[in-house]
């Protein structure tokens, strides 16, 4: 996946100080003698940039592993780049850092629906089954293992919000950002191998076995969306959870940069300032 991060990290050599949206790869705690500072791994796609936070400006970074930041970084005496403020990006904003197009009005009009009203642009039937399977057979469980329903509904409103808003290339694109999307930004950021919350014990197989319902129930109504569905859900784990660089095909990357700005990042402040992040 071709990243648009400018300037890049090959070409710095003339520059003193500069911004962009960039992804955060790794973050690590360095203590100083009267104070500490962060080390952070920066990426454009292809270049790796390692640099510290300046002096007392740790006030303003804002970050989560694997996300999109805005940075501004300054050199310093010594050849060493500093970031004077970090914030996580809107999924708008990390969409266009990789060119990835969102309908900006669309998303505003998304944005003040509610969730079932969100259910209701999805004009999908079997989107309602694959819904429905996890209601009829797993309701007990995933209330047990969620324990806040509240989290859940919010994840998948702020998903569907941002991911119905993005201009895919083809309609099996958007039917797979949508049910293949949904399951991985919130069934696998809850109960999936990088789970926040504890099923009943180490041994359950409650999320192995809903996945393997789904895959089959894809592989029988929607085969197109499985090679989709094996390729993130089975085998890539979120990018806040195990940070990476993005998928290449262009759809699945929304996918995840979706769900990583608007899903496991809840909770941070998200920069949404495409003009100065430019």
């Amino acid at each position: 996946m071709k990243y648009l991060a400018l300037p890049a990290f090959n070409n710095l050599k003339n520059l003193k100080r500069f911004s962009g949206v960039y992804q955060l790869l790794s973050c690590g705690h360095v203590d100083l003698a009267d104070s500490f500072q962060y080390e952070f791994d920066l990426t454009d796609g292809a270049n790796i940039l390692t640099v510290f936070s300046a002096k007392n400006t740790s006030e303003c970074h804002d970050f989560a592993c694997g996300a999109f930041v805005h940075v501004e970084l300054v050199r310093d005496h010594n050849n060493v780049w500093k970031t004077l403020n970090m914030k996580v990006v809107s999924s708008r904003l990390a969409l266009h850092s990789v060119g990835i197009k969102m309908d900006v009005k669309k998303l505003q009009t998304l944005q003040n629906m509610t969730f079932d009203e969100l259910l209701n642009e999805v004009q999908f039937p079997v989107f309602q089954q694959i819904i429905s399977l996890a209601n009829e057979e797993y309701k007990d469980k995933f209330q047990v293992a969620f324990k806040d329903e509240h989290w859940v509904s919010i994840s998948a409103w702020r998903y569907l919000c941002n991911i119905l808003a993005v201009e895919f290339e083809s309609e099996d694109e958007r039917n797979s950002a949508v049910i293949v999307g949904l399951f991985y930004a919130v069934f696998i950021d809850y109960v999936g191998p990088h789970r926040r919350v504890d099923l009943l014990s180490s041994k359950d197989t409650l999320y192995q076995s809903y996945v393997e319902q789904v895959f089959s129930f894809l592989k029988k109504y929607l085969p197109k969306l499985v090679g989709d569905f094996e390729t993130l859900v089975i085998k890539t784990s979120p990018l806040v959870r195990a940070p990476g660089l993005l998928l290449n095909d262009k759809h699945l990357a929304a996918i995840q940069i979706v769900c990583a700005q608007s899903v496991q990042a809840l909770g941070h402040d998200h920069y949404d300032d495409l003009m100065h992040a430019a």
